[in-house]
């Protein structure tokens, strides 16, 4: 069934040059999705029914089916639709086994946890999914949130007689994707999350599947790709990324993460499914800027690393406490805005990372530090596009592209767009330097290389 509302996000932008500004305008998407969401046939990527490429652009809107009503829901689902989401990240069952919706429904009759179901708390999760696929939006469902106390209640048995539960309820929806975990290693709940991942994938084969990874013991974290690859029924691979400066963990960079991803056989898309959250406190920033700066970084190296998607979140978002709605406007989703505008406008689905250095060929730093460069590429020498994380400058190999090219930097802040005002040699080298320090005290820029049409 085709999606009734096409949703035109429009944005306006200002071209800054020496002569003056002007703006211009993009529409994406230009045509309705058609959902369900499938992978591509060279498994890099996602697309839609149609095979139009779908670039992932998640909301971590974790407790909304329990937390809001529907007027609420109502309201946040098109505030994320006119920013350029596309989806939104959700857990089926409450946050914890005691809690209720906002209605006052229990997921389970007598709150005994995997009981029998209570259809008015489903009944519920049916009418959003509706409401959101009205508005261009698909969930991407969490069955319940491992690392919570569901894990205390979950064997074997009952994840697969929920998982055959949830699969045949759902399955008349178009708008779903699924994972299993929940901000956890499994370890010793391996077998009960495979059991689950297996009967949802046994009875479900409309919808494509994943797990949500997170923490060791030691501190550090992992990915679904760290834990079941292989598997058949996993469709593609969660990165769950932060970093080693700011959290007190293990983590490598972003970059590293996803080029281990992007590497790995059989190929499956990747995207990154969690990273820090705009707004938390428990981070060692210095101040606001610092935090907002480490946001939007690891999205950034995670898609010119081959990743086709990504997630953001916010401290009063995810959870739906007091001040969500003033964290719908904060820059987070602005700059999802201004990436929907972006990827609107170029062939994203063609790029490759650049992990020889090919393309950019000196200055991009150290692989697995925070001053890397990553460049993601057209292997028919049409587009190429780098993340500066601050300063640095690259040299880039122009005889890579197919004729004529042109430049621009975008600020993912404000969506600003400083076009390289020289002529750009067809052979030889460029050396490519980011325009300047920003009024935040960073200097981190997109660059965007197009062969001239």
């Amino acid at each position: 069934m085709r999606i009734k509302l096409t949703i035109l996000a429009v944005f306006s932008l200002v071209f800054l040059s020496g002569k003056g500004t002007y703006s211009k305008t993009s529409t994406y998407p230009s045509e309705p999705v058609e959902y369900p969401i499938k992978i591509s046939k060279n498994n890099r990527y996602f697309t839609d029914s149609n095979n139009r490429p779908f670039f992932y652009q998640a909301c971590t809107g974790w407790e909304l089916l329990s937390k809001l009503t529907r007027e609420e829901t109502e309201m946040y689902l098109k505030n994320r639709a006119e920013k350029g989401f596309n989806t939104i990240q959700v857990t089926l069952l409450p946050w914890e086994v005691d809690l209720v919706n906002r209605y006052g429904e229990p997921a389970f009759l007598d709150k005994k946890p995997f009981g029998q179901p209570n259809e008015k708390y489903f009944e519920h999760i049916d009418w959003v999914l509706k409401k959101a696929k009205e508005l261009g939006i698909q969930l991407s469902i969490n069955v319940f949130w491992l690392r919570n106390n569901w894990q205390k209640y979950t064997t074997v048995e009952n994840a697969r007689t929920f998982g055959e539960y949830v699969a045949k309820r759902f399955l008349k929806h178009d708008n779903i994707m699924w994972f299993t975990g929940g901000d956890i290693n499994p370890r010793e709940h391996i077998e009960s999350q495979k059991a689950l991942s297996e009967t949802i994938h046994l009875f479900d084969n409309k919808h494509l599947l994943s797990y949500h990874g997170g923490r060791y013991s030691d501190g550090s974290s992992t990915s679904s790709s760290a834990l079941f690859h292989r598997e058949p029924w996993h469709d593609f691979n969660m990165g769950y990324c932060y970093d080693p400066y700011h959290c007190p963990r293990l983590d490598p960079y972003a970059p590293v993460e996803f080029i281990h991803a992007y590497n790995l056989k059989p190929v499956k898309p990747v995207i990154l499914g969690e990273s820090f959250y705009e707004g938390l406190a428990n981070y060692s920033f210095k101040d606001n800027n610092e935090q907002l700066y480490a946001v939007r970084r690891n999205p950034l190296w995670a898609i010119t690393c081959g990743a086709k998607g990504h997630a953001v979140g916010h401290s009063k978002i995810y959870p739906f406490k007091e001040g969500w709605q003033k964290a719908l406007d904060e820059p987070n989703s602005i700059m999802v805005k201004n990436l929907t505008r972006l990827m609107g406008e170029i062939q994203w689905w063609t790029l490759i990372p650049d992990q020889y250095h090919e393309v950019g060929i000196n200055g991009f730093g150290n692989f697995g530090g925070e001053d890397y460069i990553s460049l993601a590429y057209d292997p028919k020498g049409k587009l190429a596009m780098a993340y500066f994380p601050n300063k640095g400058k690259l040299t880039v190999d122009m005889s890579k592209f197919s004729g004529k090219a042109k430049a621009r930097w975008i600020d993912p802040v404000n969506g600003n767009v400083t076009p390289v005002a020289v002529n750009l040699p067809q052979n030889g080298t460029f050396l490519f330097s980011p325009p300047g320090m920003k009024a935040d005290g960073y200097n981190d820029y997109l660059l965007v290389i197009e062969v001239m049409k």
